[in-house]
């Protein structure tokens, strides 16, 4: 429910895809890799989590760390048809919206009873880094993307093809053999 005298702005897209032409994530493979590309900062999932801590913790913010925190979610149309166009063993992709980096991969790897332990580098965005300083590392983790919107997994000899298929992009894993997403911040 939104509350009289205020507005609430949402959006969606919508697409449709062949068959033929989907990617199946049930050929994800133990040693396939994980490659990361950047966000634009926390999107719009977790912005109530944002909110709160901005309220909680008194937090004041200029106007310029208000603009940088609320920069568009990036949709990764870019990277999505680089990779399709570029990397052969283009097993998936997920863009990670709410429940982070361990529901929206875990949601892919379930198929195989997969699991990976990624480790992830500290997201280099002040504004972030301010909201972060107040919230559990667990629960950033589970609401967050942690600085990573878009992660492909493809196979380990392609890695190097997806890493260019975006800027900033950084291998944050390997598939493993756990059944479980656990994340390390390095």
């Amino acid at each position: 429910m939104v509350a009289d005298g205020v507005v609430e702005l949402s959006g969606f897209a919508i697409g449709a895809a062949e068959k033929d032409s989907l990617i199946d994530p049930t050929t994800i493979q133990r040693g396939d890799v994980l490659v990361g590309f950047p966000s634009a900062g926390f999107h719009a999932n977790g912005f109530s989590l944002v909110r709160r801590v901005l309220e909680a913790e008194k937090l004041e913010l200029t106007d310029e760390e208000y603009q940088t925190l609320l920069l568009p979610t990036k949709l990764y149309h870019v990277e999505a048809e680089a990779l399709r166009k570029n990397v052969p063993s283009l097993r998936a992709m997920s863009h990670v919206t709410g429940g982070g980096l361990p529901e929206n991969l875990g949601r892919l790897l379930v198929f195989g009873g997969h699991g990976t332990h990624l480790k992830v580098p500290t997201w280099n965005n002040p504004v972030v880094q301010k909201i972060l300083a107040h919230v559990d590392p667990k629960d950033a983790f589970d609401t967050y993307n942690m600085g990573f919107g878009w992660v492909a997994i493809v196979a380990k000899e392609d890695v190097d093809k997806a890493l260019a298929c975006g800027e900033g992009a950084v291998v944050l894993g390997e598939i493993d053999g756990s059944g479980e997403v656990t994340v390390e911040l390095v």
